[in-house]
């Protein structure tokens, strides 16, 4: 029919998990079938949120690729929309509802995997394979669709592992031991490729540069050293002293160009990957505390590093000037083991000496939400490649898997706009539409 268009409110209901949160958020009009005309007023219902809640509703103009909002902060359960000229008919769009603020997601407990004393779980870039090391002479791989075992690396006894990460392409691992040695595994044999030796320390941090080509090694005991080791030649290319006392955590930044460091000494650092330069300091220990710096991140964009230590803090910093933004105490002022962003930056998680796991709002500060995860220290925190899985390894505890979803809803079904053939004398305002007409 011509001057006629379809409508699609499409929600994908997001709640994962044996311990599901409540709030979901649940379109409930239009329902599909309805025929609406240009200048009409569309009801648009949900359900899931308080009065303390808030909720956007959004349009798409080219099948969610872009999304424009129609209204933010609606806290009724209902919205009603008049249909102006701008939504040409012949054009195909969604509709969505989405929560704002503290009920934007949805958590729940997904997995606890046990059997182990697991100091480090990593997932693989693809997000389909979780690793994690037991200070048990283990490395154990879980399917994270089934959370099956897929297999169990035994470790030579002499042997304790500490962090692990997978290469890029998630064919080999790499870990580092206390007994100064960090290991290349090949995942399909189980087999250790290559061994990196450190004379004078363990070697508890590693980390594959997004290429996979380079290993960087750092030394957590006296002399602030990181290695760099190519991983085609089997051989080590640079040493740099990147720190007068141990390193605590090391990485790569996503674009492969520098190298993020922290170390006992109080401070965390950029480094460029290329020559060891340092390229920005940040004075993260508090006078009269312990200088141990802990954690660090990078986030997505580049501007922003966050920092965690012995004293308690996190600690936001500008990346280019090294400014101080703002420090939070989210663990009680116990010790915070590590700082971790999600691919994205959409989230940012840390966890700590209070055995709690926080997800929180990087752009606020805010905590979203807390996970309990059990007595005494968490170690480590992770998140998977599209940021609905987010897991959490707490020693003998086990590691727990946590389930992210969007908190909102669209449904599949089409209704129909054509258009008027004469004007009316219509209102726009959302306020009086709610004030003078009724849903039951």
């Amino acid at each position: 029919m011509k001057g006629t268009f379809f409508l699609l409110l499409y929600i994908t209901v997001c709640l994962w998990g044996n311990q599901s949160m409540v709030g979901q958020i649940r379109v409930l009009s239009p329902d599909g079938g309805e025929e609406y005309t240009l200048g009409d007023v569309v009801p648009i219902l949900w359900s899931g949120t308080t009065s303390t809640d808030t909720v956007s509703i959004e349009l798409s103009a080219d099948g969610g690729v872009s999304w424009s909002e129609l209204a933010a902060k609606q806290t009724t359960n209902r919205y009603l929309w008049r249909i102006t000229e701008s939504v040409k008919p012949g054009s195909s769009y969604l509709i969505r509802v989405v929560g704002s603020s503290s009920n934007k997601s949805l958590f729940g407990q997904q997995q606890q995997l046990t059997g182990g004393d697991f100091s480090w779980a990593e997932f693989n870039d693809a997000g389909t394979v979780l690793a994690a090391s037991d200070r048990n002479n283990r490395i154990v791989l879980w399917d994270t669709r089934s959370w099956e075992e897929l297999k169990a690396i035994v470790v030579p006894e002499n042997l304790v592992l500490l962090q692990v990460q997978f290469s890029p392409d998630g064919t080999m691992l790499v870990s580092g031991a206390l007994d100064g040695t960090a290991q290349i595994w090949n995942l399909n044999t189980g087999s250790i490729e290559s061994q990196i030796a450190s004379p004078t320390s363990s070697i508890a941090v590693v980390g594959y540069s997004p290429d996979g080509r380079t290993i960087v090694v750092g030394n957590d005991e006296v002399d602030g050293d990181i290695t760099l080791w190519d991983v085609t030649e089997k051989r080590k290319r640079s040493t740099y002293q990147i720190h007068s006392e141990g390193i605590r955590y090391v990485e790569y930044a996503r674009d492969g160009k520098t190298i993020l460091t922290c170390s006992v000494d109080g401070t965390a650092k950029l480094v460029d990957a290329t020559t060891g330069n340092v390229l920005q300091v940040f004075p993260h220990a508090t006078p009269g505390t312990s200088p141990v710096v802990n954690g660090i991140a990078l986030s997505s964009d580049g501007q922003t590093v966050v920092t965690c230590g012995f004293d308690g803090w996190v600690k936001y910093w500008n990346a280019i000037t090294g400014t101080l933004i703002q420090s939070r105490e989210y663990h009680g002022g116990q010790k915070v083991s590590k700082v971790h962003y999600s691919p994205s930056g959409k989230w940012l998680s840390s966890v700590g000496y209070d055995g709690k796991a926080l997800l929180i709002d990087p752009t606020t500060g805010e905590i979203i939400f807390r996970a309990d995860v059990g007595v005494g220290e968490a170690y480590t925190t992770r998140f998977n490649s599209d940021e609905t899985l987010w897991s959490i390894s707490h020693g003998s505890y086990g590691v727990s898997i946590w389930s992210i979803q969007p908190n909102e809803d669209t449904s599949d079904s089409f209704w129909s706009i054509r258009e008027c053939n004469a004007t009316s004398d219509v209102t726009t305002d959302n306020q009086q539409l709610n004030s003078t007409l009724t849903i039951e």
